[in-house]
């Protein structure tokens, strides 16, 4: 039996909610809603026009964090596209959400996490990509 929207948003806030946890961030949070971590690998497309990628256009990344407004994930490489379509959940309550690329930084990725004052400790050069979401879209 298809799921309702409330329930489809319900099980989106329980998702987000189990992923957070209670994790200390490493470094201070300036945004209004603070993020939290978001250690699992998940779903995204590139949109090319109106409604979802095929799934099959769908790729797994890194996640790194999330909040209420935005995420961000790990990529390779510095991004050449400015939209991304997210997947959170699983079948059959997939909840899809188109967002913007709102900024990309360089960064360290170190296997056994951040850096602790060792210099000879070598991280992996990774992109953070920052993305706000802007909206709610339906299969």
């Amino acid at each position: 039996m298809p799921l309702t929207g409330n329930e489809v948003d319900a099980n989106f806030f329980n998702l987000i909610h189990k992923a957070l946890g209670d994790r200390p961030r490493p470094r201070p949070e300036r945004r209004a809603n603070e993020r939290q971590a978001l250690e699992s690998r998940l779903r995204i497309a590139l949109p090319r026009g109106p409604g979802l990628p095929n799934d099959d256009e769908f790729f797994e990344v890194q996640g790194y964090d999330i909040d209420r407004r935005g995420f961000s994930f790990l990529l390779p490489f510095r991004p050449r596209f400015d939209r991304v379509v997210a997947a959170f959940g699983a079948a059959p309550a997939v909840i899809y959400l188109g967002a913007k690329v709102v900024r990309a930084t360089e960064v360290l990725v170190y296997a056994d996490g951040p850096p602790a004052g060792s210099p000879d400790r070598v991280g992996k050069p990774m992109v953070l990509v920052g993305c706000q979401f802007t909206e709610r879209l339906q299969r």
